[in-house]
Parts: structure tokens; sequence; C-alpha cells
């Protein structure tokens, strides 16, 4: 048991390592400020923001899976699972309720697909390890979305199979 929690712990800083590479590049010819660093961008207006980002720039809090309600835990390292869209880079990254989660994903008009979705693997309770497996096989299977208002619904078909909400500000 100590080499695999010794293992899972050698992994996550490899994980966060390659997630900060993949994700930190500057495109080529972006704007530098001083010392030749990326210049910071201003903050978008809410409107341009969801015409740019119809999934939101903010963090989606996980409601339902396939149908049922989502217990909220905190604790024993646990986090609600949650997502959140860069549509500038084209990813999304988030927690699974127990584990780090990011990737890329494609939009065009309603239709989404994820790409190659990683995890960390940290260690669990059984029941949360159970429902981050349904999290992930469910994300894996979304072929559009639909947005209302602070509801974000993420289907398969004609199912929805995740409903996210927007955590009150």
């Amino acid at each position: 048991m100590k080499r695999k929690t010794n293992y899972q712990l050698a992994a996550l800083p490899i994980f966060a390592a390659l997630v900060s590479a993949g994700l930190s590049q500057t495109p080529t010819g972006s704007p530098k400020g001083k010392r030749g660093e990326p210049e910071q961008a201003q903050p978008e207006s809410k409107a341009s923001s969801s015409a740019t980002n119809p999934l939101g720039a903010q963090e989606w809090k996980l409601k339902e899976l396939n149908g049922e309600p989502i217990e909220q835990r905190d604790g024993a390292g646990a986090k609600p699972p949650d997502l959140k869209f860069d549509a500038e880079k084209k990813t999304v990254s988030g927690s699974t309720g127990i584990n780090r989660l990011a990737g890329g994903y494609q939009l065009d008009a309603n239709k989404l697909k994820f790409g190659n979705l990683a995890t960390t693997r940290m260690a669990g309770p059984e029941e949360l390890t159970k429902q981050e497996t349904e999290f992930v096989d469910a994300l894996e299977t979304v072929d559009s979305w639909k947005r209302t208002g602070d509801r974000l619904e993420l289907m398969s078909g004609d199912k929805v199979v995740a409903v996210f909400a927007q955590p009150a500000q």
C-alpha cells in the first residue's frame, strides 16, 4: 500500500507540470509586456464573454449525474465535481470530486465533444470513486450541450447526462 501511495504522490507533480506546460504556452504573436512576459488580458464584459465563450468562463458545479442529484460533500480531500471551460485555449479543467481533471474540447454551435481527459489518480472513499468513474464516463459520451441562464446541461443523444449550475457569487 505504501508503494502505491508514493507512486500516486509522485505522479501528481508530473501531471501538474504537464498540464501547466500545455495550458500556459504563449501563442505565437502574443503581445509582450515588460521583460518579454505576455501581457495580461483585460477582463471582458459579460456580453462579449458569452459571445466568445458560450459555455462561460466561470466554474460550473455538478448538480445531477445521469438523472440523480449529487450530494455535495466537503472534507476528507473531497471537492464537489466541477468544470471550467477556457474558450481561447479550447481546454476544460476541474475536479471529479476526488481528483483534478484536464483536457481539451471541441465546440461547434450546440455540439460538444471532449478530447482526451486526464485525471490525477489519488484514492478516495469508495462511494466518491464510483461517482468519479460515472462522471468521467458521462463526459466521454457527451455530444451536445444546452445552457439556460445559470444552468448547463451536457447531453449524449437526447439524454441529459450531467447538469451543472453556477455557484452563487
